[in-house]
């Protein structure tokens, strides 16, 4: 039963990734510019007039707006809400599941802990450099990345048997097929469409 509900999640995964295919980028809140630096800069300095230079400066520079922007766009390509229209609801549990794994199993899983920063520097990537890679391509590397994540999350959670488990990911699933059907162009939400 473990593995036919892989086998499904994992078309259902990829037939949510397979609507991206008319967008030609993502949108521009996933990508961090030397522009929006000094933009973010800019905007911070000025709703601050009244407050002493030096206080104003100190708080408001380009190394910890360089930080907290960098950090802020990367976690948009882990946000949930752009995971379940990226690899669909049943895809975004399975992306936290493994996470999960990872942070309280501290075992050496090279594979998946390889997969993780694999994922973390193609999004440092394409958030800093917006390299000019064909975008279908693009989405093909993302989408393989996160939804191997997702299926070893999947994977980790029907380990243990139990009735509740197999229920609550069919149901996942069965949520998910219905998001895609009815819901089937919220992903252009987090994209720049054709």
């Amino acid at each position: 039963m473990r593995k036919i509900l892989i086998v499904v999640a994992f078309f259902v995964e990829l037939f949510s990734i397979a609507r991206w295919h008319l967008c030609w980028l993502f949108q521009p809140n996933f990508y961090f510019t030397l522009l929006t630096l000094s933009a973010r800069v800019t905007d911070a300095i000025n709703l601050n007039q009244g407050m002493p230079v030096l206080l104003t400066h100190v708080m408001h520079n380009k190394i910890v707006y360089l930080i907290l922007g960098g950090a802020q766009t990367l976690f948009e390509y882990w946000d949930i809400r752009f995971l379940k229209d990226f690899i669909g609801i049943i895809g975004a549990f399975g992306v936290v599941l493994a996470l999960w794994y990872l942070i309280t199993k501290f075992r050496r899983n090279i594979f998946v802990w390889s997969l993780f920063v694999f994922c973390l520097v193609i999004s440092a990537i394409e958030m800093f450099f917006q390299p000019n890679i064909l975008y279908p391509l693009k989405i093909a590397i993302f989408g393989i990345a996160f939804q191997l994540l997702s299926l070893f999350g999947i994977w980790q959670f029907l380990k243990p048997r139990g009735a509740f488990r197999y229920l609550f990911i069919g149901t996942l699933i069965i949520i998910s097929i219905l998001t895609l059907i009815f819901f089937p162009l919220s992903y252009q939400s987090f994209c720049l469409k054709v």
